[in-house]
């Protein structure tokens, strides 16, 4: 189980989401906004991947200034525009910047995370039609497209979570369950047409976080917060005294 417990100097715990790379951004707005003390997790599509790993070694060393001043710490999980790989074995791991695996706890500011990434790229046919024009004309970049970017309900890994007594009363997805809102991403009636397994492939994704919000309750998690990005809008809802937010 990846837990990270964090500091009592942590004293807010911030979401963000869909940055695609914009990491210096996202550090100039908490600079902007004065941030400090603060836990900020990505709830995915943070970018990670596009670029070699000393890309991101560049970056930090560019905002390590203001997340030491400001006592920030950036957490990411992984969207479907991220490389699964930085995620699971953990390949971005500086003192205020790390890629986290999924099934990762954060315990700060009197919370306990559940981080799960993961979701399906409605742009993946023209992402895999990229990649097979680029493998013709003999380019070799970086990949744009991961076909293991779904989500995954991991009973085993809520079972460890339950057995080490952690009560988790946050979550954050990159997607959402089914029930939630948006039930329809925009520009899906195009995309089908060349993909035709993506509206069942998006219902998978959708019913995998189901089954998560589904055992989360069974195991009676006391979960007041859902946070979770990838369609590009806001939403604030209550379902089950559960408030979701987009």
């Amino acid at each position: 189980m990846n837990t990270y417990k964090l500091s009592d100097n942590y004293k807010h715990l911030w979401i963000s989401g869909n940055i695609h790379g914009e990491i210096r951004a996202l550090v100039y707005n908490l600079r902007r906004l004065e941030a400090k003390d603060t836990v900020v997790i990505v709830a995915g599509d943070c970018g990670i991947g596009f670029e070699k790993a000393g890309h991101y070694e560049n970056i930090y060393h560019r905002i390590k200034n203001t997340l030491e001043k400001q006592n920030c710490i950036l957490l990411l999980v992984r969207g479907n525009h991220d490389d699964p790989s930085f995620f699971r074995e953990k390949l971005i791991d500086f003192p205020r910047m790390k890629t986290i695996p999924d099934y990762s706890i954060v315990s700060v500011a009197n919370r306990n995370v559940l981080c799960v990434g993961g979701a399906i790229s409605l742009d993946r046919y023209d992402r895999k039609q990229d990649i097979v024009n680029r493998q013709l004309t003999r380019k070799k970049e970086l990949p744009i497209y991961w076909a293991d970017e779904y989500p995954i309900c991991d009973f085993e890994k809520l079972a460890l979570i339950t057995n080490n007594g952690v009560k988790v009363d946050t979550v954050v997805t990159h997607s959402t369950p089914l029930f939630c809102y948006p039930q329809i991403k925009r520009n899906m009636e195009r995309r089908v047409l060349f993909d035709p397994q993506l509206i069942e492939d998006v219902k998978k994704e959708r019913e995998a976080l189901s089954a998560l919000h589904s055992q989360l309750l069974k195991d009676n998690y006391p979960i007041k917060d859902w946070c979770y990005g990838h369609f590009h809008t806001s939403h604030i809802e209550f379902i089950r005294d559960i408030r979701f937010r987009l």
